[in-house]
């Protein structure tokens, strides 16, 4: 919730933008690219730190490090110091996965991401709903992907995309009811 924090802090409330996400995109977009940045670098990092710290001490299995992954999206996804009103864990499933799969993860989230996304730079800026649908297609992948790496990944995958699609909902249901499917 550091873009939230930081959207505060410059005078901006993130959350009566775009989709009222309390997230960085919004921050992006009120305060331009510097704090966007930096409120998404902080939940990454949020994301990504205590697992990478976890994980190199080796007090956790692998199964507990990918259920501790999965608590650190669900607790940003509905903060206590937000009424539970959170952001879409976008960047702090980055973190962890970055964490847990050296890269990897992130590498094919980033790839797919980037090859959905390609008309953005040709045309207008995608709706809300559209971006929702480019991120469930990319975070669908991340299961195969999970299988291959080992069963204890599928634990996180299942946590991280339940939330996402959870967080999404909204966002979703009004791309497929216009697509008409």
């Amino acid at each position: 919730m550091f873009s939230y924090w930081i959207g505060k802090l410059i005078g901006k409330d993130i959350r009566e933008v775009r989709d009222g996400n309390p997230g960085a995109y919004n921050l992006f977009k009120t305060g331009g690219w510097f704090f966007g940045f930096l409120g998404g670098f902080l939940d990454f990092a949020k994301g990504f730190f205590p697992i990478f710290f976890l994980q190199r001490s080796g007090v956790l299995d692998n199964f507990y490090l990918s259920l501790s992954a999965g608590f650190s999206v669900l607790g940003h996804v509905f903060p206590l110091f937000l009424n539970f009103k959170g952001g879409k864990g976008l960047a702090v499933s980055f973190g962890c996965w970055t964490a847990l799969t050296y890269w990897e993860a992130p590498i094919i989230l980033g790839a797919i991401l980037s090859l959905l996304s390609i008309k953005r730079f040709f045309g207008k800026e995608p709706s809300p709903q559209e971006d929702s649908f480019k991120v469930l297609i990319a975070f669908s992948f991340l299961g195969p992907y999970s299988l291959i790496r080992g069963r204890s990944l599928i634990v996180f995958w299942l946590l991280n995309y339940f939330l996402i699609i959870y967080k999404h909902k909204i966002e979703l249901k009004k791309f497929f009811k216009l697509k008409g499917a």
